[in-house]
């Protein structure tokens, strides 16, 4: 596919933005909420009816090197996966990414989304990240085209983009940028220029506690830690486009494309316990639908992007609480108990983003605790609920039946409140490491690099050699000795060092048990963190 020949500044702003993306390469990545797995629950939940996410046709729009693409496509090996992106640099990039692994189920393609017809066929899922706010209105308007007529009848569409009122504050930011940087051509440069402007700035205001000047920091914070800064910085902020939208306004242009709002991808974001109570029932009171309360809920959060998920205006959605629909799914969390004393009446959890939920429900407990065992794997909601109702039936004097109906309502509600997450697919990694551990195939090949991406569709750093090294030798074949081995033979050759050892009180043990302990720990993390095949 190659990029269209219109005419008139579209065409001009097209190229210019294939050229900055090639002149800068973006590092992909994986976007969580993305994953057909999540989708197809959200799907489930609303009342929907979609395809199964192990065989399923997914099309992503601006997939970039195809980061989150080619995740999807190693993890799910029975569904299709078609990426377009208009920079062939970083298309080559995800193609020789897909031949090294010898993937079958996934192309990207070079081109325009503007030439996308009916044609091409309909996708069960259609995923926009990080397109639609920065393109020109003709693109978005195609966008919101494709997600109408390439979607299939119980198809989901994702799209994210800028948020008001959240993004006014970045808009100010990149109006900055671009006002320092105005006499930079050299995009490298540019980018130095910022970090080093951002640094100024924040240095002066280190003593302030106005909102804006705390409001500097933070950014100036979040700014640099991102993994790709050049990359990040260029595109994010400095490129030739860059709208916002209030949510109200982007529904009502996907209702002109015969399109509805299901929910956002981070469908626990307008949850009530994220809002003091009484600015909650505020918002109810004032709102006349569940659209104008997540609007005003965006104005009290300050909503800086969002995660829309679209879906045919003709099908009728609900989500109500159906035992039926949830028992399908697949339930996992990313919450940890907290410790707390024996016997507690109430238990402690924290989710990933750091809340802290102190659960006092005896089935809600057994439930996370269930989960917290199983992480990061998935379990069946009909495996759950039964170990739940052995747990509980023993004070609980109720019918079986109402037993597994309450606990089925614990479940929705744990859901709704973001502390479980409910797929339409298991995710096939595990908490355990056996004796001859299997690595997922992306991160081996991933692992020399700087990034891997779980089989949670999450990006992790690498940057310990040793962890690296193991990692990649991680083909089902090697048990610990034969590990250790391998990381003897590198330490030996210079190809690996041991860190410094820093306690100052024990004295320090032998090179061969350094090792033995380091293939142990870093063997724990990656089952931890969803490395490990199931």
């Amino acid at each position: 596919m190659e990029v269209a020949e219109g005419n008139g500044s579209d065409v001009v702003g097209e190229r210019e933005l294939a050229e900055a993306y090639d002149r800068v390469p973006y590092l992909g990545q994986p976007f969580r909420l993305s994953h057909p797995r999540l989708l197809s629950g959200l799907a489930t939940l609303h009342g929907m009816s979609p395809a199964r996410p192990d065989e399923c046709r997914v099309l992503e729009l601006g997939c970039g090197d195809g980061g989150n693409l080619i995740p999807m496509a190693c993890s799910l090996p029975g569904s299709e996966f078609i990426g377009i992106d208009l920079s062939e640099g970083q298309i080559e990039r995800g193609r020789r990414c897909v031949s090294d692994l010898g993937i079958t189920n996934v192309r990207l393609d070079a081109g325009s989304i503007a030439d996308l017809t009916a044609d091409a066929g309909q996708f069960d899922y259609v995923i926009a990240h990080g397109v639609y706010s920065w393109v020109q209105d003709s693109l978005k308007a195609k966008i919101l085209e494709i997600c109408s007529v390439n979607l299939a009848p119980e198809g989901m569409a994702y799209v994210s983009y800028n948020a008001l009122p959240g993004w006014l504050f970045n808009r100010a930011m990149r109006d900055l940028m671009l006002f320092h940087t105005r006499d930079i051509v050299d995009s490298e440069a540019r980018v130095r220029a910022v970090l080093q402007l951002m640094e100024e700035l924040v240095d002066g205001t280190d003593d302030s506690t106005d909102a804006h000047h705390v409001a500097l920091r933070y950014f100036s914070k979040r700014l640099r830690s991102h993994a790709d800064l050049a990359g990040y910085i260029s595109h994010e902020y400095m490129e030739v486009y860059n709208d916002a939208f209030y949510l109200r306004d982007f529904v009502g242009a996907a209702e002109a494309r015969g399109l509805q709002y299901v929910c956002d991808a981070d469908h626990a974001m307008c949850h009530e316990n994220r809002f003091p109570a009484t600015a909650y029932a505020k918002a109810k009171e004032f709102s006349r639908d569940r659209l104008e309360v997540e609007q005003y809920l965006d104005f009290i959060r300050n909503t800086p992007f969002r995660r829309t998920l679209l879906c045919h205006g003709g099908l009728t959605l609900d989500s109500s609480y159906s035992f039926e629909r949830i028992r399908t799914l697949f339930a996992g969390t990313d919450a940890e108990l907290v410790e707390s004393e024996p016997g507690a009446s109430v238990v402690g959890f924290q989710t990933d983003d750091g809340r802290r939920v102190g659960i006092g429900d005896p089935s809600a407990r057994a439930a996370l605790e269930h989960l917290c065992r199983a992480r990061p794997a998935t379990v069946p909601v009909e495996t759950l609920i039964e170990a739940v109702s052995e747990a509980v039936s023993r004070e609980d004097m109720s019918g079986p039946a109402q037993i597994r109906a309450r606990i089925g309502h614990v479940l929705y509600s744990l859901w709704r409140s973001g502390l479980v997450d409910l797929f339409g697919a298991p995710r096939n990694c595990t908490g355990l490491v056996s004796e001859k551990p299997e690595g997922f195939g992306l991160a081996r090949y991933q692992a020399a690099g700087r990034y891997v991406t779980t089989m949670a569709h999450r990006s992790i750093a690498m940057d310990d050699e040793v962890a690296s090294l193991i990692l990649r030798h991680l083909d089902g074949t090697h048990d610990r000795e034969a590990l250790l081995r391998i990381l003897t033979d590198a330490l030996e050759s210079g190809e690996i060092k041991l860190p410094p050892w820093k306690s100052e009180t024990k004295p320090e043990p032998s090179a061969g048990d350094r090792l033995a302990r380091l293939v142990d720990l870093n063997l724990d993390k990656m089952a931890e963190h969803a490395l490990l095949v199931g």
